[in-house]
């Protein structure tokens, strides 16, 4: 089965970064224009090419492995397993329980995969196929 995340909840981890960057100016930048310039800069950095490269994360569950695929001009997978998938865990802030999303993350034996800008109720199918081994194709 292919789970696909959406563009809301790609843009809310921007907003995080976004929101974590003007902390950062906030603290340490110089002030002036030169900090709202800063901010600009890491807002369009963060909403042009970090958000993309997450609404475009795709999750497959097949019988006997889970693969993550992310980005567009420089694609990424990561596979697991399917045995070897210890723990799915699904994180919901209240600003993604508003817009119905969700991060979800999957633990194995060395290694840990977070993919964010999931919905809530794709999430929570995954976590059952892996919990009780159901439909498997």
């Amino acid at each position: 089965m292919t789970f696909h995340a959406t563009r809301r909840g790609a843009a809310i981890v921007g907003l995080w970064l976004v929101l974590a960057g003007a902390l950062a100016v906030f603290l340490f930048g110089p002030g002036g224009w030169v900090s709202a310039l800063l901010l600009a800069a890491w807002a369009a950095a963060v909403y042009g090419g970090f958000v993309p490269r997450l609404a475009s994360a795709k999750l497959y569950v097949g019988r006997h492995h889970v693969s993550a695929r992310w980005g567009m001009l420089f694609p990424s997978v990561r596979r697991f397993p399917r045995r070897f998938v210890t723990g799915c865990h699904i994180l919901e802030t209240p600003l993604c329980r508003l817009t119905g999303v969700c991060v979800l993350m999957f633990s194995s034996s060395g290694a840990f995969l977070i993919l964010p800008g999931f919905e809530s109720k794709d999430a929570q199918h995954v976590a059952r196929l892996l919990a009780l081994g159901e439909g498997q194709p």
